[in-house]
């Protein structure tokens, strides 16, 4: 039987209050108010469930448990279901009931789990916070088997006192928690500038939330859904936030299209709360600002190097190239000035030095075959720093610059796929270096392209009819190193 309260009995009360405004920490306000509880009331023992949807729950304190209930270093208090739970999920228990029979104690007697120290029954008392039950609070004494009228409405009191410290409590370590994890958010940009290539920003991500919240993390592509958890493929399906108790899926998306999708598995298993999907959703926000911002800037960087490239292209085209031209058109007309010389003095009965003559023409000669030379190469490689031609597409671009080349270049096409520009330009840039390599080394003016794109992939085969080429050239030669570096 409640001892009869007195006036310290209501101020021990007033303290409890005062505890619970005092307490920051759950587990702790928990264990000391409910020894507080006891000692004020003269009962015995106690114990405080916090729980979840069915069927969920812990045993967040007890007091003065006997021997029985603390079997297996007190699992039997969380493990299967009892009936005060069963009345809490199922809303039959809205307010502090009288007696319930302990099923736990009946199996530790029916069991011989232990000594129960004469406990039968206790007292449950619903914790809420406004409408919403957040846990129970049961309380109990040996041979005690009645709560009257005041008792419950007692106990009812306190109750609703936890359960406002509760939501407080709660609120307050969600707000902490919410601010140390974004602190730490903070620093993953410092990783993500080291990052050089957008595909690399999953998994570096992954490792750094493994590494400084100690989750376990993983990142499922849009390709590998398949073998993907069953929240992970709910996540794909749905473009959206899953969240289930001890799981968590985030979609990953990039202009409206699904890239991937981050899971989140606590183990040991924990509650996934509001904080966590808060710091997965940011994550997955800001994973996709930085990959857009790598594109914009690998892009910016591409233009860069194109504006570049057609500088050099026109200058290399006004002055070596123009300059080369001259050379070739000065050797030409030496040589006909030459031959007008000779024809003249042959007119007049002189004897001219036909050495002189003949060694002046060869060397002329020399001069025009190289400048001609010079100019042909000169001229690919103002195609090859400003790819002219290629507004009309990738092949007409290869034909046109097989062309220069003095090369029949015959394209074939299969399947059809836009490409940007640097997919474009590193096909390109390969085929004018095979283009080269059968110029310079083939020893014909036949070539077949063959382009082939796919939804996954483009394949290009250069095919030319010429000698071969020799093994070891294979693995020495710059301009195939260069290809097989552009692919």
């Amino acid at each position: 039987m409640l001892k009869k309260m007195n006036e310290s009995e209501l101020i021990t009360l007033q303290t409890i209050a005062e505890l619970l405004n005092q307490c920051v920490e759950i587990e702790d306000m928990l264990h000391t108010v409910l020894q507080k509880l006891l000692e004020v009331t003269g009962l015995t023992t106690g114990w405080i469930y916090m729980i979840e949807e069915e069927p969920y729950y812990t045993c967040e304190a007890d007091y003065r448990l006997p021997p029985a209930l603390q079997k297996d270093d007190k699992q039997v208090m969380e493990r299967g279901d009892c009936w005060c739970l069963n009345r809490f999920w199922d809303g039959r228990l809205q307010n502090a009931v009288n007696i319930i029979n302990c099923k736990r104690i009946e199996e530790a007697i029916k069991y011989k789990w232990g000594d129960t120290k004469g406990i039968t029954h206790h007292a449950t008392i619903p914790l809420r916070t406004g409408d919403k039950l957040r846990g129970l609070l049961n309380v109990a004494a040996p041979g005690k088997e009645h709560f009257n009228e005041e008792e419950l409405a007692l106990l009812q009191s306190v109750a609703l006192q936890i359960g406002t410290a509760l939501e407080r409590v709660t609120l307050f370590q969600t707000e902490r928690m919410r601010a140390d994890y974004f602190a730490k958010l903070g620093k993953l940009n410092s990783e993500w500038n080291h990052v050089e290539q957008s595909f690399e920003i999953p998994s570096v991500t992954m490792h750094w939330l493994r590494e400084n919240f100690q989750w376990d993390c993983l990142f499922f592509h849009t390709n590998d859904k398949h073998q993907s958890p069953d929240i992970v493929k709910k996540a794909f399906q749905q473009k959206m936030t899953i969240s289930q108790h001890y799981e968590l899926a985030v979609a990953v998306t990039y202009a409206d299209d699904m890239i991937g999708a981050i899971y989140l598995r606590f183990s040991p298993p924990e509650k996934i709360g509001v904080v966590e999907r808060e710091i997965l959703e940011n994550v997955s926000k800001q994973m996709v600002l930085q990959i857009e911002n790598m594109k914009i800037s690998q892009q910016r960087h591409e233009l860069i190097k194109w504006e570049e490239r057609n500088r050099l292209a026109r200058d290399l085209h006004d002055s070596v190239n123009q300059s080369l031209f001259s050379l070739q058109l000065t050797a030409k007309g030496m040589e006909g000035l030459l031959q007008q010389t000779q024809q003249t003095e042959q007119q007049e009965n002189k004897l001219p030095a036909q050495t002189s003559f003949a060694e002046m023409r060869e060397a002329l000669d020399d001069i025009q075959s190289l400048s001609s030379g010079a100019l042909v190469e000169m001229r690919a490689l103002i195609m090859q720093l400003r790819p002219m031609g290629l507004e009309a597409g990738l092949l007409k671009g290869f034909e046109n610059y097989g062309q220069r080349l003095g090369l029949q270049v015959k394209t074939h096409i299969k399947g059809l796929k836009n490409m940007d520009r640097c997919m474009e330009e590193a096909l390109w840039r390969i085929g004018q270096e095979a283009l080269n390599n059968v110029r310079k080394h083939a020893n014909c003016n036949t070539v077949e392209i063959h382009l082939h794109c796919s939804q996954d992939e483009v394949n290009m085969k250069v095919i030319d009819f010429g000698k071969g080429i020799d093994k070891q050239e294979t693995t020495s030669g710059f301009g195939l190193h260069s290809m097989k570096e552009r692919a």
